[in-house]
C-alpha cells in the first residue's frame, strides 16, 4: 500500500501543470540569456565553437536513451489509470506491475547511461582532435571528458522523472526542472568568473545533476522508495513482450529523427570551423529556447493525454490537445517575431555581438524549419498518446534527408546551407506527420 501526496492531485480552478511548467520554463528563460552573455563575456569565438559542439554532443547522448523515457511515460500513465484510489491509498493488487515499470525504469537508465559514454566520449574525441583550427591553444580535451562523464548521470535521471509524470506527479517535475535550470546557471557563472571557461559546460551539468537527484529524494523519495520493495523479483511487465514492441518503434524514430539534429553543429564544426559552429549553435540555442517555453502548453501534458485516453475520455482529450497546440505555435510565432527583430537590431547597431550570432536570413530560414518541426512535436504528443508509435517511416525519410542534405549544404554555403538543409528536410516530412494525425483524429470521431 503507498500513499498519494495530496500535491500529485491535479486539481482546482489554475492549472497547476502549465503553472508548475511556465515557472520551470520562466527559470530557464531567465538561465539561457544569462549564459548567453556569460559566453558572449568570458570565451573566444573558437572557444563559442567548442562549446557548441559539446553541446550537440551532449545532444547525441541525450538521445541514446531512443525514446524509452516515453514508452515509460505511457505505460506508467495507463497503470496509474487503473487505480482505484480510496483514501488517498492504492489498491495493493495493483501496485506489483506499477513497481515492475519502475524496476525496468531504473535498469535501462543505468544501462543507457553506460552506453552513452562509451559512445559519446570518443565520438567527441575523434571529431575535435581531427579539427584543423588555427590560432591560439584551446584548452578542450580535459572539459571534454567531464562532460563526457557528467552527461550519461542526466540521462539515467530522465528514465526516473519519466517514470513519475506517467504517475501524474508532473508538477513536482516540473518544478525539479526548474531547480536544475537554476543551479546549472549558478555552477556556469562560478567557473566562467574563476577562469574555467570550457569547464563551466561540464560543472553546469553536474549541478544540474546534483539539484536533481537531490530534489526528487526530498519530495518524492518516499514514494520510490517503496516501490524498491521485492526489487528483483518485481516482473509483472514483461519488457521483451509488453514494452519492446512499442519501444522498438521509438528507437527507430528518436535514431532517426531527434537524435540527428545533434549532428548540425559537429559537422559544422569539421566542414566549416569552430567560428562558424559558434555562430550556428548560439542561434539555434536562442531558437531552441523559444520552441522550448511554447511547449509549455502541451509537452507539460504529455502524462495527461496518456491519461485521458487510457480512460476513453476523447472529448477531453481532444479539446485539450486542441487548445494545447494553439497556445504552443501562437507564443513560438510571437517569439520569433521578437527574435529576428532583434537580430536585425543588432546586425544593424551592434556589429561586434552580430559577429557571434548567424546573419538574419539564416536565422529565418532556421526559424522557420524548427516552426515545422514543432508542427511535428505537437502531432507527436497526441498520437503518441494511443501508446502508439506510427513515425517510423518518417523518421527514416527525415534521417535521410538531414544526412544527405545538410553535408552538402554546410560544404557549399557553410551555416545558411545548414540551416536551408534543416527547413527543407522538414518541409518534406511534415504532410507526412499530418496524414498520421488525421488518421487517429479520426480514430476517435469527436
Amino acid at each position: 500500500m503507498v500513499a498519494v501526496p495530496k500535491i500529485y492531485k491535479l486539481a482546482g480552478k489554475v492549472d497547476p501543470i502549465v503553472l508548475s511548467s511556465g515557472t520551470a520554463r520562466l527559470v530557464s528563460t531567465i538561465a539561457s540569456p544569462i549564459t548567453a552573455l556569460l559566453i558572449i563575456r568570458f570565451l573566444s569565438l573558437t572557444e563559442q565553437g567548442y562549446w557548441y559542439t559539446f553541446l550537440g554532443l551532449v545532444t547525441i547522448v541525450n538521445y541514446a536513451e531512443l525514446g524509452m523515457g516515453q514508452v515509460i511515460i505511457q505505460f506508467a500513465a495507463y497503470e496509474w489509470n487503473e487505480f482505484s484510489i480510496t483514501h488517498e491509498r492504492l489498491e495493493s493488487e495493483t501496485l506489483g506491475r506499477l513497481k515492475s515499470i519502475f524496476r525496468i525504469a531504473l535498469l535501462f537508465g543505468g544501462l543507457t547511461a553506460l552506453f552513452a559514454l562509451l559512445i559519446a566520449l570518443p565520438l567527441g574525441y575523434f571529431i575535435m582532435a581531427g579539427s584543423n583550427i588555427t590560432g591560439p591553444q584551446i584548452n578542450w580535451l580535459g572539459p571534454w571528458v567531464l562532460v563526457a562523464l557528467v552527461a550519461p548521470l542526466n540521462l539515467a535521471l530522465v528514465f526516473v522523472n519519466a517514470f513519475l509524470e506517467g504517475c501524474q506527479m508532473i508538477v513536482a517535475a516540473n518544478m525539479r526542472r526548474g531547480a536544475q535550470a537554476a543551479a546549472q546557471v549558478v555552477a556556469v557563472f562560478l567557473v566562467f568568473t574563476l577562469g574555467g571557461k570550457l569547464w563551466a559546460l561540464g560543472a553546469g551539468q553536474l549541478a544540474s545533476f546534483a539539484a536533481g537527484g537531490l530534489w526528487i529524494i526530498l519530495t518524492q523519495g518516499a514514494f520510490l522508495r517503496s516501490l524498491l520493495t521485492g526489487f528483483f523479483h518485481n516482473k509483472q511487465v514483461s519488457w521483451r513482450f509488453e514494452m519492446w514492441p512499442l519501444q522498438w518503434r521509438y528507437a527507430v524514430t528518436w535514431a532517426a529523427g531527434p537524435l540527428v539534429y545533434g549532428l548540425f553543429n559537429p559537422l559544422i564544426f569539421s566542414l566549416a570551423g569552430s567560428e562558424a559552429a559558434g555562430r550556428f549553435g548560439f542561434t539555434f540555442a536562442i531558437v531552441g529556447m523559444l520552441l522550448a517555453y511554447s511547449q509549455i502548453w502541451i509537452a507539460s501534458r504529455v502524462a495527461v493525454f496518456a491519461k485521458l485516453n487510457a480512460g476513453k475520455r476523447w472529448q477531453q482529450l481532444n479539446s485539450l490537445f486542441k487548445r494545447s497546440a494553439k497556445n504552443t505555435l501562437a507564443t513560438y510565432v510571437l517569439g520569433v517575431v521578437v527574435l529576428l527583430v532583434g537580430l536585425y537590431v543588432i546586425s544593424q547597431n551592434y556589429p561586434s555581438l552580430a559577429v557571434r550570432l548567424l546573419d538574419p536570413v539564416s536565422s529565418l530560414l532556421l526559424a522557420l524549419g524548427s516552426g515545422l518541426s514543432l508542427i511535428i512535436f505537437i502531432i507527436g504528443y497526441f498520437v503518441r498518446s494511443f501508446k502508439e508509435e506510427p513515425f517510423v517511416r518518417m523518421a527514416w525519410i527525415n534521417a535521410a534527408l538531414v544526412v544527405t542534405l545538410a553535408p552538402a549544404g554546410i560544404f557549399f554555403f557553410q551555416t545558411r546551407g545548414a540551416s536551408a538543409a534543416y527547413l527543407l528536410s522538414q518541409s518534406i516530412v511534415i504532410p507526412i506527420a499530418w496524414q498520421i494525425y488525421r488518421k487517429y483524429r479520426d480514430r476517435i470521431k469527436v
